[in-house]
């Protein structure tokens, strides 16, 4: 249970589907989060092929205060378990060293989020999975203008879609690609390029934000191998459900 007082999400739901969404006051943003990622991972070094799996479920408590960039966000873990399947064998870490850590930083209307202080993560918890990076992209990016029920707009990688809305509901539903570029060159280990592929969907309440969202993420990683070095190539197929629990307390 989270230790943030909080009050259940259902019954605020109030008002009309006016204006445009965004992480625009502290009750947009603060409350508590089930969230639920499931990471499979491909691997292949020449002809050898590497196959592991990364679960992560826990709770994500997040405060929220307005400033001038935003809102300046808290935000940490009250439950968490993580999990990695290798060939190997099945790692499942304590992340009780974690639990309590503080994420700290500043979210944008749009939801685009600039850290300022990131929680120490134990060793043993890293080896599983990159903790420090996940406020980084947890909210939902959504568009910078008004756009109508049942309307697309573009901007720059994204491409928005406003489903019909249903009662007090606005539902969103988006893509995201970021084609084929270098993202680091070595003249040892050769060139690194990157593909970046996402489609999403959410339910936001105007009064409140996300309700619920879900997200399909495919990160494809390319080294070109120099002399003898190996092609290497990668990839990442991430599936992310988010289900708000609870909104703050006025």
């Amino acid at each position: 249970m989270t230790r943030l007082g909080v009050i259940a999400l259902t019954g605020l739901l109030v008002g009309g589907a006016q204006g445009p969404a965004g992480y625009t006051v502290r009750a947009t943003v603060c409350g508590g989060y089930a969230e639920s990622v499931t990471s499979d991972l491909q691997s292949q070094i020449g002809s050898t092929i590497r196959r592991e799996r990364i679960d992560r479920v826990g709770l994500i408590v997040v405060d929220a205060e307005p400033d001038s960039a935003g809102l300046s966000i808290e935000a940490w873990y009250d439950s968490l378990a993580v999990f990695r399947e290798t060939p190997e064998g099945r790692m499942i870490p304590d992340t009780d060293g974690f639990l309590d850590g503080r994420f700290r930083g500043q979210l944008h209307v749009n939801g685009s989020y600039q850290s300022i202080d990131r929680p120490f993560v134990p060793p043993a918890v890293a080896e599983v999975v990159d903790l420090q990076v996940v406020l980084n992209d947890f909210f939902p990016r959504l568009p910078t203008r008004p756009v109508a029920a049942g309307a697309l707009v573009s901007e720059g990688s994204y491409r928005f879609e406003r489903l019909q809305d249903s009662a007090s509901y606005q539902r969103w539903r988006w893509s995201h690609s970021v084609p084929w570029r270098v993202v680091a060159a070595d003249s040892q280990v050769g060139r690194t390029e990157q593909h970046v592929r996402e489609t999403g969907s959410m339910v936001w309440a105007p009064q409140t934000g996300p309700v619920d969202w879900h997200r399909m993420i495919t990160i494809e990683v390319a080294i070109a191998g120099e002399g003898e070095i190996p092609r290497v190539r990668s990839e990442m197929k991430q599936e992310i459900e988010v289900r708000r629990e609870t909104v703050c307390e006025s």
